[in-house]
């Protein structure tokens, strides 16, 4: 019996007018989607050694104040003592932050010696007899017992941590990591990493002592001891990866030789999985920190997708049935969500071309303006002022309804903006707030704005642990479910695509598993006057292939897929979206629901449903979600 004949769909037409029918359907489908994983991922980590000091501190603290203020004011009085050098030490902690971003590594070294002293001079405190004493206390001198630890584990990160972190920094400014024009100093690079992992088995002696400690018994003080370890096991994870990292970057950066990155510009308007349409593609070259970024060009016709075609190459791969992958044009293959398996076949594409390439940079307009957020704003070719607040609105939006059905124009158009942007954007980098860039380009690659692939297998587990592979979750000890949406109007109307996810109820089942309620809302935010404003490209009907299934223009036609965790479900769904097609299977062992759906301007479509994890999952529910043009508004 097939996946769909086991889906046991029950439908009831609820009504039917002028605006399309909707429709009110439950599935009852046993077992759905529980298949193995095959590849595990890593999620990314927390990325500040310093606010886990900061927090070590606090708990530290309140533990010694609490605690001590019931059993003896000669306790009390000595942990008073320590939270004043506490506070201090957070000051030399916020120094020595200061100091490094500002370039200045000679004050952050005094700065950290000085919060050495106080670290010191709080362990000497709590490693008196008055401490060890106060261990005997009935049940709460366990909590004393983990102040100890704490202030120890503390005067350790600070000693052989922080101080010869500062130390070995000298010269290194973190400004001067990237030069004039965008050019990355490899060296310094390299060696700032290299110290960080110098000092990893600090953080991993650390955060063994810290996690053998007991759980607290006072209430209060367990969510802070738990972000606590949270923090420092991040902290441990992250120097851990730099050590292993450390090697890598020589050849990433091109100081053994060039390195040649494919940049596939998505757009968003146009939905696929992975973010967007395929439209545009360019080459950047990386050789001794150097990046040159080559002009874009249209993936549709251009030489690599013809050798995609001549070959075949539709034919070399796995097919899904759930989703066109490999589709018959390149332009297509984000309609797989995983894009470490797209990346595979653009590699293969490149290699037949005679244009091989180390690895893939996926980026999209909404990734292009946080980068021009972050180095400044500049004026187009055609004279366009684009900048932080417009540069998605300018290539989304301004591009379809200022060159008007002139498809030659658009892409003209789009392929200008988006050359000037990158060239301005890596000509500028040498003077973008570092701190700034880094946490702009996280959240980008968290909301899959930005991913990479490499072909290399130890940069790209590498990058997969950072979290910028796109990749989608195949891990049972991962709650991870996937939205996904793909247009399939033939037409830019994702611009006014809105979608919400909200986690309306939570299950723990007696297997070890959590089901959670989930409802994905949908809304078509076109006005008709839009619709019927005879802009073909950006509305679709009457002159797309499709106008046949569409009621009208406007009319949303548009594919969603939702990716069951790995070893879990998806069920009990009801909704009343207008479907006219529906399908289930898996992506790589996961199972999958895809529902074709009619969205007329103005109207919204609710999906209600039931997403339970496998029973060897931890943590909350998280939602791997395809990034909509509407994110930058």
């Amino acid at each position: 019996m097939s996946l769909l004949e086991k889906a046991k769909v029950k439908r009831t037409v609820a009504n039917t007018n002028n605006s399309g029918s909707a429709y009110n359907t439950e599935f009852s489908r046993e077992n759905y989607g529980k298949k193995s994983a095959k590849r595990p991922r890593k999620r990314r980590t927390g990325l500040k050694v310093a606010l886990t000091c900061i927090i070590i501190l606090l708990v530290a603290v309140g533990i010694c104040a609490g605690v001590a203020y019931h059993y003896g004011n000669e306790l009390y009085q000595s942990a008073l003592h320590v939270r004043a050098q506490a506070n201090e030490a957070m000051d030399d902690l916020d120094d020595i932050k200061k100091y490094i971003v500002a370039g200045d590594s000679e004050k952050a070294q005094q700065a950290a010696k000085s919060l050495t002293q106080k670290a010191k001079a709080m362990n000497e405190e709590t490693d008196g007899d008055l401490w060890v004493l106060a261990e005997r206390i009935p049940v709460y001198g366990e909590d004393i017992s983990t102040v100890r630890v704490l202030t120890d584990v503390f005067e350790d990160v600070s000693v052989n941590a922080i101080e010869p972190l500062c130390s070995e920094m000298s010269g290194i400014s973190l400004k001067s990591l990237i030069g004039e024009g965008g050019t990355v100093n490899v060296e310094q690079l390299t060696k700032l990493v290299e110290t960080m992992s110098t000092v990893a088995p600090v953080l991993h002696r650390s955060a063994e002592s810290f996690n053998k400690c007991p759980e607290p018994h006072l209430d209060q003080l367990k969510g802070i001891i738990d972000k606590t370890s949270t923090q420092l096991n991040s902290a441990n994870d992250l120097l851990s990866f730099a050590q292993r990292f450390a090697p890598l970057i020589p050849d990433v950066f091109g100081a053994n030789g060039a390195r040649n990155y494919l940049v596939i510009a998505q757009n968003n308007v146009e939905s696929r999985p992975t973010g967007g349409f395929y439209g545009q593609v360019g080459m950047a070259t990386v050789e001794n920190g150097k990046i040159s970024m080559g002009d874009f060009s249209s993936l549709n016709g251009s030489k690599l997708n013809q050798t995609y075609v001549d070959n075949k190459m539709s034919t070399w791969y796995e097919r899904m049935s759930v989703v066109e992958f490999p589709a018959n044009g390149m332009n297509n293959l984000g309609m797989n969500p995983d894009i470490p398996h797209v990346s595979q076949v653009f590699y293969d594409a490149c290699d037949l071309n005679g244009t091989p390439i180390d690895g893939i940079v996926y980026v999209d307009p909404i990734f292009v303006q946080y980068l021009i957020e972050a180095t400044g704003g500049f004026t187009a070719s055609d004279g366009t002022w684009v900048d932080g607040s417009n540069a998605a609105t300018v290539i989304m939006h301004d591009t379809y309804w200022t060159y008007f059905n002139d498809y030659r124009g658009q892409d003209a158009f789009f392929m200008m903006v988006a050359n000037d942007a990158l060239k301005h954007v890596f000509s500028s980098l040498g003077d973008v707030d570092i701190k700034k860039f880094a946490e702009l380009v996280l959240s980008a690659a968290e909301k899959r704005h930005v991913s990479i692939w490499f072909a290399s297998i130890d940069e790209q587990a590498a990058i997969t642990e950072l979290g910028f592979s796109g990749a989608i979750s195949t891990d049972p000890t991962e709650a991870v479910t996937g939205v996904y949406f793909a247009n399939e109007s033939w037409s830019k109307m994702e611009w006014y695509l809105h979608a919400t996810t909200e986690v309306t109820s939570e299950t723990k089942n007696a297997d070890g598993s959590t089901s959670y309620g989930v409802t994905l809302t949908l809304w078509n935010a076109l006005t008709d006057d839009e619709a019927w404003s005879g802009n073909y490209l950006v509305v679709a009907g009457r002159k797309n292939s499709n106008y046949k299934v569409m009621y009208q223009p406007g009319d949303m036609l548009e594919s969603v897929f939702l990716l069951a965790p790995a070893g879990g479900s998806i069920e009990n769904m009801q909704t009343d979206a207008d479907i006219y097609d529906e399908q289930y299977g898996d992506v790589y062992g996961n199972g999958m629901c895809r529902y074709k759906i009619h969205l007329l301007p103005g109207a919204t479509a609710t999906f209600s449903y039931t997403v339970t994890t496998s029973p060897e999952a931890r943590g909350s529910l998280e939602f791997d979600m395809t990034p909509l043009a509407q994110d930058v508004q």
